[in-house]
């Protein structure tokens, strides 16, 4: 009798429990698991890239990827994440390629939350590995570290506003400095709308601009523990003229 009442205890946990996904994804924002807990999910991004390519090798082309991820956080305020994208390239002047792109694994920590749950600090860091074939166009062609810091804060219970500084190490290439931004409307409990755009000091081209890149967002909490969003935007400078996105998440 005893195990049974624990049993439904848990059950009733479980049944109440809210995940809540990160929106962004430019920036970190202070949404994550429950101890103990995870979310998975799927992003599917349609790309058209326009004159420069993918690694500057394709010409235009146009891209499907489809990257399945999963977020754990093993205690509180401390989330681990993997991502294992599998994209499908299709060049304007060359042949169809497909397979699995660079798999990349880090982790996010809430330093610090005010007792509001704002503002709050984010430090964040990943490691992408060479595993897509940069031939093909499926990866770069390297290993790399990305370290970086999101810092956000909420006015009015409705907006929210979240800067993020960011690095990235590269092994055979320069290392790039970025910074992102992002703003989100909470219109209702279930619908949000969301704008964020990223700048980096790299180098595109011939020219050696530095690139940008824009994009705005719909996300819909569709109940307790599942979230859809809508994504679309574009770069300036940057190999990727067009980007549309949805993201489906899952926590529990």
């Amino acid at each position: 009798m005893k195990k049974l009442f624990l049993v439904m205890g848990w059950l009733a946990v479980v049944s109440v429990a809210r995940g809540e996904s990160m929106r962004p994804l430019l920036t970190r924002e202070n949404r994550f698991p429950e101890a103990g807990r995870a979310e998975v999910g799927m992003l599917v991004q349609y790309i058209e890239y326009g004159d420069e390519g993918e690694a500057g090798r394709l010409g235009d082309s146009d891209e499907w990827a489809l990257t399945p991820y999963v977020r754990f956080a093993p205690v509180e305020g401390l989330a681990l994440y993997g991502r294992l994208p599998y994209r499908n390239i299709n060049p304007d002047n060359a042949s169809d390629e497909n397979g699995i792109g660079d798999v990349s694994v880090g982790f996010e920590f809430r330093a610090f939350e005010d007792v509001f749950g704002y503002p709050y600090i984010i430090p964040h860091a990943e490691y992408q590995f060479d595993t897509g074939d940069d031939e093909k166009g499926l990866g770069v062609g390297y290993s790399s570290a990305l370290l970086g810091m999101s810092i956000g804060t909420v006015v009015q219970d409705a907006f929210h506003f979240i800067v993020d500084g960011s690095y990235r190490v590269r092994e055979q290439e320069d290392n790039v400095a970025s910074i992102s931004g992002t703003i989100i409307w909470d219109v209702s409990e279930e619908l949000s709308l969301l704008a964020e755009a990223t700048a980096s000091d790299d180098e595109i081209g011939p020219k050696k601009e530095h690139p940008s890149f824009f994009q705005g967002g719909l996300c819909y909490r569709a109940g307790d523990n599942l979230e859809i969003n809508i994504y679309g935007g574009g770069g300036k400078n940057d190999p990727r003229d067009v980007v549309t996105g949805v993201k489906v998440a899952y926590s529990f």
